[in-house]
């Protein structure tokens, strides 16, 4: 990914709803995105130029996992939000290496 260029991110994740709150890493070669096909059923994806997209499990059943950043290795933090358990939420770390 280069700075000041358009680039199509192909075989994007998202259908029906809009990727949201796309994060980029700083050095330019992750990026971020929360999409799915519909409302409750949204999930964090990772896209680097090696790999392509890449699903990152929710912590929760009916999904809603936001991640907030991305970081120059690709491990992605972001906060499970209402309802994790009884209410609350919690923030996750998805280390890029994991399977």
């Amino acid at each position: 990914l280069r700075t000041g260029q358009v680039e199509v991110l192909t075989n994007s994740p998202v259908n029906q709803v809009d990727g949201r709150n796309p994060k980029i890493s700083h050095d330019g070669n992750s990026v971020v995105i929360q999409a799915g096909p519909e409302r409750a059923l949204l999930q964090p994806y990772l896209y680097t130029v090696a790999d392509g997209w890449k699903a990152i499990p929710n912590l929760r059943p009916t999904g809603e996992d936001i991640p907030l950043a991305v970081n120059d290795r690709g491990d992605v933090v972001g906060n499970a939000g209402d309802g994790f358990q009884g209410g609350g939420s919690i923030p996750f770390i998805y280390p890029k290496n994991v399977s």
